[in-house]
């Protein structure tokens, strides 16, 4: 056998071979940021009324005081002049005390009046010896009335007082000008005062 020839040139390429198997996943990526807040959803429907509470205690019951007098001399002039005087009330705290009083009063004219003038008188209310309000009234005394004749005047007042807690007396002064000194004598012929706790 003679010597081995000399190697020939290669061949052209085979065909690519098939795709090898997927390999493992990678590990997981870092977590993104957190997004916007989205709107807000609708109001839910009302819940059901809760259970009536416990009834609390009952309060104060009202009372009632009064007081009356007739035929108080009010000499002329008279600054505060009592006249009736309430008994003490006790009030609570919250409470108010209502109040209403009355004076009828008389003119006994002393000669004959030959110009007219005026008869002016002022009901005060106090609480302790202050005055918490005040009402003045004015009826005419008219020219030509003669000695003996009689002038009447009515004055009302109505206050609703709130003192705090305690116990307080009310009554009704009286104020009365020296102009009236020439004129005649003036009586309170009757009084009232009516005090309402509530």
């Amino acid at each position: 056998t003679g010597p081995t020839g000399p190697t020939g040139a290669a061949g052209l390429a085979g065909a690519t071979g098939p795709t090898g198997p997927t390999g493992a996943d990678g590990p997981t990526g870092p977590t993104g940021p957190t997004g916007a807040a989205g709107l807000a959803g609708a109001t839910g429907p009302t819940g059901p009324t809760g259970a009536t509470g416990p009834t609390g205690p009952t309060g104060p019951a009202p009372t009632l005081a009064t007081a009356a007098a007739a035929g108080v001399n009010v000499p002329t002039p008279s600054t505060d002049l009592t006249v009736v005087s309430m008994p003490a009330v006790t009030v609570a705290a919250g409470q108010q005390v209502k109040l209403d009083g009355l004076v009828d009063f008389s003119l006994n004219i002393l000669a004959t009046i030959l110009t007219g003038a005026t008869f002016n008188v002022t009901v005060n209310l106090a609480r302790g010896g202050t005055t918490i309000a005040s009402v003045t009234d004015s009826a005419p005394i008219i020219a030509g009335l003669l000695t003996g004749a009689i002038v009447f005047d009515d004055v009302g007042i109505t206050f609703v007082d709130a003192p705090g807690a305690g116990s307080f007396t009310y009554s009704l002064t009286v104020t009365v000008p020296a102009a009236l000194a020439g004129l005649g004598t003036v009586t309170a012929t009757f009084a009232s005062l009516n005090g309402l706790v509530v």
